[in-house]
């Protein structure tokens, strides 16, 4: 893969000490339990499900099923949806409240501690790599998608999503300066999607007027 980087600036001893103060050391276990809805979890459901499709038609089109990193998913419960797809799945979690040694079962399934701004991965050893919502929570995101090339082999895939319902918050945060992720990846992606939603909504009102 070839993408073009523009470094904005590096990520401050304070955004580095408020993603470790956070990322570093973050248990979903009262958040699952407190306040995840059904809601959230038929969402959730969905977009594995739509991933996992996505990386079947990549598997179609590599003829073989795929080596795929999923990077900040200690919980790895996204093999469940694409195994099918699937020759090997590694997950990449900084977490240690999630993630407090590697595991493994062999070369098909394992779990890493580690960095998506360094991965403990060797260079071109991925078909695809996997970043769920999870952009928006590295400090220093550039860094992330450099690292995704390194490790991709020529040719392979990087599925990058974001929460759009967050945006307006987590747009917020960043321009007051409250939140990990500094990047300008993440304002520009933020841009964008206020972008097409500020078109989505000009086209229904010219339909509605046309109705």
């Amino acid at each position: 893969p070839r993408l073009a980087l523009h470094r904005m600036s590096k990520p401050t001893a304070a955004v580095l000490k408020h993603w470790r103060a956070t990322q570093e050391q973050w248990d979903d276990a009262d958040f699952l339990t407190d306040t995840a809805n059904a809601f959230m979890r038929l969402r959730w459901q969905r977009l594995n499900e739509r991933c996992a499709a996505w990386f079947g038609e990549r598997a179609r089109e590599n003829a073989q099923g795929l080596d795929l990193v999923d990077v900040g998913c200690a919980h790895a419960n996204f093999e469940g949806f694409a195994r099918p797809h699937l020759r090997s799945y590694t997950v990449i979690e900084p977490s240690k409240a999630l993630l407090p040694k590697d595991r493994s079962e062999g070369k098909a399934f394992r779990l890493k501690r580690g960095q998506a701004e360094k991965l403990p991965l060797p260079k071109a050893s991925a078909d695809a790599i996997l970043l769920k919502e999870v952009l928006d929570h590295c400090y220093d995101p550039e860094k992330v998608l450099a690292e995704a090339a390194r490790v991709l082999r020529p040719g392979g895939w990087i599925l990058i999503t974001l929460t759009n319902d967050q945006a307006d918050s987590i747009k917020a945060a960043v321009a007051s300066g409250d939140y990990a992720s500094h990047s300008e990846v993440i304002r520009e992606a933020l841009r964008d999607w206020a972008l097409n939603q500020s078109f989505r909504k000009q086209a229904l009102a010219e339909l509605k007027g046309e109705i």
